[in-house]
C-alpha cells in the first residue's frame, strides 16, 4: 500500500484582504527627488546627487509589501507602465520606482555631479558601478521604511526587466535580507565577456534563427537567400548591379552599401525580440509578424531587403527610396536598439559585458562575429580590469551560477519566446511544484520583457498568454507574502501575530482525503484545521485518513485522557495512521519533491495494542503504521531549461 502525497512546505500567516482591485490610473504621476550618496563605499565622502523616483501609496495597507521597480537602460518611465501597479491593489502593496543613476530623459535625470550626458568624461562615470547601483536601491528602500507609516516591517519584492532583470537577480542574491523576493523579466544571465572561447556566444543567434524557421520556413528561406546575396555584393562591390530595384536615394550612394547591410542584419536580429503589440522600436505594432507577412509575398531579393530597411528607417511609405543618411538607419547599423544613452555603453564595458551578437554559420542570417574575440565595449578607455575574463568568472563573481540560483527561494525569472535573450537568460533549475523555489517560466508569443508591462499598456484580453503569466506572477507573489491559498486556509489555525510566519510541515493529498502532519500540534488547532478543510471542500467531505506522530496519538487519544472532541474526530476517520519517520523536517536533498507513505512491516503487534486502546476509547478502526519516505523533486533535463512553459 503506497500513498503519494504532494509535498508542501507550508508557511502560515494571518491573511488580510487588500482593497478591491482598482484599474491602474494613467494620469500624470509626481516625480520627486531622493538625496542619494554618490559613492557607498566605507571611505567615500559625503557628496550626494538627486535621484528621481515615483511612489504610489494609495493601495498600501500597514504591513503590506513594497513592490520596488528599478528602472534601467533608459530614463524612468511612468510608474503606471509597470505590472506591479496591477498587483498592488490585490496585495495591499506600496509601489516605488527608482531611476537608475546616470540615466534620464528630456525633462532631467539622476545625474551625479559633473556628469553631462551630452559631454561625458571617464572621470564623471567613475561612480557608475554595480555596487553603487544596488546600494542605491537598498538606501531608497530603507528610507521608505522609515518614512511611510506601516512600512517598517514590510517585505520588499524587487522587480526589473532586461538589464534591470539582471539587477533584480543580483539584488536578491546579494541582499536577501533586504529584498525578500525578486521578479526578473528577460534578464541576460549568461554569455559574459568578449572571449572567442565563450561557448554560449551563439545561443542567442540560434534562438533567433529558430524563431524565423518556426514562424515561416518560406519567409526564413527568402531572408537567408537575400542576406547571402547582399553580403556577397557588398564584398564584391556589385550591389548596384545585383540589387537594381533596392531603390536607394541618389544622395545615399556615396555612403556605399555597408551601412545598409549592417542595418538590415541588425534589424532582422532584433525585430522578433521587440515584437510588441504596440509601436515602440519599429513603426508598426507586431513588427515581426508584419515583416514575415510582407516577406512571404515579396518576389525579388531587393523586395525582401526593403522590408527591414523601411522598418529600421521608420518609413511607412513602401514606395519611397531608402535614405542611408536617415538617423534611424544609422542607429540600426550599429545595432543600437537597447539603449541610446552613453551610460549603458559604460555599463557594458565595466560590469555587464553580454555577448549576444555572434552569429554562427548555418544560421538564417550570415555568419557574424563568429571567430575570435568580440569587442562588446565601444570605448577602450572604459574597459574594466576584468573585462576580458571568461564567462564562468562573471557567473561566480555575481553569484548567478545554476547551483546558486537553484538554492535561492522566491526568485521568478520570466522569458518570452520571441526574445533571443531567453537562450542566455534561462538558468537550469530544479522543476518543482513549490512557488517559493526559484523558477524560470518561458511564455510563448511574447517579446522582450513584455510580461512586465501593466494592463494600462497592454489590456487584458489582447493575448491569453499575457493574461496567464500575470495570474501566475500574482500567485507567486501571494504565496511568497503569505497570501496564497494555503496560507489563507491555514493562517487562522496556526496564527500568531499579523504578518508573523509560523512554520509547519504539512502534507495533503486531496485525491485520497489524506492529511499527514509532522511534529506536534495542539488538539484544538488540529480540530480547527480539519473543520476548515471540510468547510472549504465544495462537497463538505471531511478528512478520512489522518497521519500523526506517535507522541500526538499517545497524548490525545489514550483511553485515560481522550477528549470528547477527539472521540468525534476518530469516528470520522476511515483510517488513523501513525507516521514513522526519523527526521522532524525534510532532509536537504528533498527540494520540495514528494513524500511517500509505505506500510511499516513488523509492527502488527504494536498496532494491535494501540488499536485496542483506541477502540476502547471511541470505537475507532485499527491503527495503521506507515513509514514516511522523502523523494527528491525532479530535475529538468530540457535543452532549454525553464521550469514551465506557457503556450
Amino acid at each position: 500500500m503506497l500513498f503519494k502525497i504532494l509535498g508542501l512546505l507550508v508557511a502560515m500567516t494571518v491573511a488580510h484582504r487588500p482593497p478591491t482591485r482598482i484599474q491602474s490610473h494613467t494620469g500624470e504621476i509626481e516625480t520627486r527627488d531622493f538625496v542619494q550618496k554618490v559613492n557607498h563605499t566605507a571611505d567615500a565622502g559625503a557628496e550626494t546627487f538627486k535621484q528621481r523616483y515615483q511612489l504610489i501609496t494609495r493601495y498600501f495597507e500597514p504591513g503590506g509589501p513594497i513592490l520596488f521597480v528599478q528602472s534601467a537602460e533608459a530614463g524612468m518611465p511612468v510608474i503606471n507602465a509597470s505590472d506591479f501597479m496591477d498587483y498592488a491593489p490585490k496585495l495591499g502593496a506600496l509601489v516605488a520606482m527608482l531611476e537608475h543613476r546616470f540615466f534620464g530623459d528630456f525633462y532631467g535625470g539622476s545625474y551625479p555631479p559633473g556628469y553631462d550626458p551630452t559631454s561625458i568624461s571617464n572621470v564623471s562615470l567613475k561612480s557608475l558601478t554595480l555596487d553603487n547601483v544596488l546600494q542605491d536601491g537598498v538606501n531608497f528602500i530603507n528610507w521608505i521604511k522609515g518614512t511611510i507609516h506601516g512600512a517598517k516591517g514590510s517585505r520588499v519584492i524587487y522587480g526589473g526587466s532586461s538589464y534591470g532583470g539582471f539587477l533584480a537577480v543580483s539584488a536578491r542574491m546579494r541582499y536577501p535580507n533586504v529584498f525578500y523576493g525578486a521578479v526578473a523579466s528577460s534578464p541576460a544571465l549568461n554569455s559574459f565577456g568578449p572571449l572567442g572561447s565563450n561557448q554560449y556566444k551563439f545561443d542567442s543567434a540560434k534562438w533567433a534563427s529558430d524563431i524565423y524557421d518556426d514562424t515561416s520556413k518560406d519567409a526564413s528561406a527568402k531572408i537567408k537567400m537575400a542576406m547571402t546575396d547582399f553580403k556577397k555584393c557588398v564584398s564584391d562591390r556589385t550591389c548596384d548591379a545585383v540589387l537594381p530595384d533596392l531603390n536607394i536615394c541618389k544622395n545615399s550612394t556615396s555612403l556605399g552599401y555597408e551601412r545598409l547591410y549592417r542595418a538590415v542584419l541588425h534589424t532582422y536580429f532584433a525585430v522578433s525580440k521587440f515584437n510588441y503589440p504596440w509601436i515602440e522600436k519599429y513603426p508598426t505594432a507586431d513588427p515581426f509578424e508584419d515583416l514575415i507577412n510582407k516577406t512571404r509575398v515579396a518576389s525579388t531579393v531587393s523586395e525582401v531587403l526593403r522590408i527591414p530597411l523601411l522598418a529600421a528607417s521608420w518609413n511607412r511609405n513602401e514606395s519611397s527610396c531608402i535614405d542611408a543618411f536617415n538617423g534611424n538607419i544609422s542607429k540600426a547599423s550599429i545595432g543600437n536598439t537597447a539603449s541610446n544613452q552613453p551610460a549603458f555603453g559604460y555599463i557594458a564595458c565595466t560590469y555587464y559585458p553580454i555577448n549576444d551578437r555572434s552569429i554562427p554559420s548555418g544560421n538564417v542570417l550570415p555568419e557574424n562575429l563568429a571567430r575570435g574575440n568580440v569587442d562588446i565595449c565601444t570605448n577602450p578607455a572604459w574597459k574594466a580590469v576584468d573585462y576580458g575574463r571568461e564567462n564562468e568568472y562573471f557567473l561566480q563573481k555575481y553569484a548567478i551560477t545554476n547551483n546558486l540560483l537553484d538554492a535561492t527561494e522566491r526568485l521568478l525569472i520570466v522569458q518570452g519566446r520571441y526574445d533571443r535573450t531567453a537562450a542566455i537568460g534561462s538558468p537550469s533549475l530544479t522543476v518543482t511544484e513549490s512557488l517559493n523555489h526559484s523558477r524560470v517560466i518561458l511564455v510563448d508569443g511574447i517579446a522582450h520583457a513584455e510580461d512586465s508591462v501593466s494592463e494600462a499598456i497592454e489590456p487584458r484580453g489582447m493575448k491569453p498568454q499575457m493574461d496567464q503569466i500575470r495570474d501566475v506572477k500574482l500567485a507567486h507573489l501571494k504565496e511568497w507574502l503569505g497570501q496564497g491559498s494555503i496560507a489563507s486556509l491555514l493562517g487562522s489555525v496556526f496564527g500568531g501575530k499579523p504578518k508573523e510566519l509560523v512554520s509547519r510541515a504539512l502534507y495533503f493529498d486531496p485525491s485520497t482525503n489524506f492529511l499527514a502532519f509532522l511534529g506536534s500540534v495542539p488538539l484544538t488547532r488540529l480540530l480547527t484545521l480539519l473543520a476548515i478543510v471540510r468547510q472549504q471542500d465544495p462537497h463538505r467531505r471531511a478528512v478520512r485518513r489522518l497521519g500523526l506522530s506517535m507522541s500526538c496519538w499517545y497524548d490525545y487519544f489514550r483511553p485515560s485522557t481522550v477528549h470528547t472532541q477527539a472521540k468525534f474526530l476518530l469516528k470520522q476517520l476511515e483510517e488513523p495512521v501513525l507516521l514513522m519517520y526519523g527526521e522532524r523536517r525534510p532532509p536537504a536533498y528533498f527540494r520540495y519533491g514528494e513524500c511517500a507513505l509505505e506500510v511499516a512491516e513488523g509492527m502488527s503487534a504494536c498496532s494491535r495494542l494501540l488499536s485496542k486502546d483506541l477502540y476502547e476509547a471511541c470505537g475507532s478502526k485499527p491503527l495503521c503504521f506507515m513509514k514516511l519516505r522523502f523523494i527528491p523533486g525532479p530535475v529538468s533535463h530540457c535543452s532549454v531549461p525553464p521550469s514551465e512553459v506557457i503556450p
